[in-house]
């Protein structure tokens, strides 16, 4: 058997040390777009290879110079704990939870504006720990013939999270602000068992493009959800989601 020095020792614990202590170098990046927040991100990348980010990052929005997300990069993949934060003048959580390998892991919290923990889930069992709902628009129903709902779905990170990336998403159709016209438009989509989302349609339409862009938001913000129950077993949902178009 092979018996290592002192100096083979620590030889081998400062490997993993010199693999971190790499050089970096810092970026800085504007994201300026007229509906949404305009933010810079700010993180580092490898000297020798630019491509891969690692060390801290953050993005900042640019009017309140308050950060929207914040986290690590370890050779170009999400690691340790990250928060993301609302658009405001305070510091407010959004959410926070760990990375590990660019996948979140454990239990995440999620919060309200107001502060309040809305949701947690734990990734790595895929379970919902705990979820108090914020208000919400969004209704729900059974599909035709079944038996009432006993638990709504649920969007994973909660309603807070999901109507802030509606309004992140959403855009005035040129032809709507041409015309001068808004209101709700609802769009309806069944939410199967496996939590799979499909059949996609308007059911309460307004035009002027406006319809389009409500189908549009609902499709790209629809992953993510765990499906009604009852009796203690995943069932299938309708869900309408109203979109509201106002000009200012």
């Amino acid at each position: 058997m092979r018996i290592l020095s002192g100096a083979g020792l620590l030889a081998l614990t400062l490997l993993p040390l010199l693999s971190q202590a790499q050089e970096t170098k810092k970026v800085i990046k504007y994201h300026q777009f007229p509906e949404n927040p305009q933010y810079r991100e700010e993180y580092f990348v490898l000297k020798d290879d630019n491509t891969i980010r690692h060390g801290e990052y953050q993005e900042i929005y640019l009017r309140t110079e308050m950060p929207s997300l914040a986290g690590y990069y370890n050779q170009g993949r999400k690691d340790s704990i990250w928060h993301q934060y609302y658009n405001g003048p305070d510091q407010k959580v959004e959410a926070k939870g760990r990375y590990h390998n660019d996948k979140p892991v454990g239990v995440w919290e999620f919060y309200t504006y107001q502060g309040k923990l809305e949701q947690q889930y734990d990734y790595t069992r895929h379970q919902l720990v705990m979820n108090d709902p914020a208000e919400t628009k969004i209704t729900f129903r059974p599909v035709v013939g079944a038996a009432p709902l006993e638990l709504n779905p649920v969007y994973i990170g909660g309603f807070s999270k999901l109507h802030q990336l509606i309004g992140q998403s959403l855009r005035f159709p040129p032809q709507a602000l041409r015309n001068r016209k808004g209101g709700r438009a609802v769009v309806g989509f069944t939410l199967a068992a496996d939590g799979q989302p499909g059949n996609f349609r308007v059911v309460q339409s307004v035009g002027y493009g406006i319809d389009e862009e409500a189908l549009r938001v609902a499709q790209a913000v629809a992953v993510g959800w765990l499906p009604a129950s009852v009796g203690g077993r995943p069932v299938a949902a309708e869900v309408e989601i109203p979109f509201e178009f106002q000009i200012r």
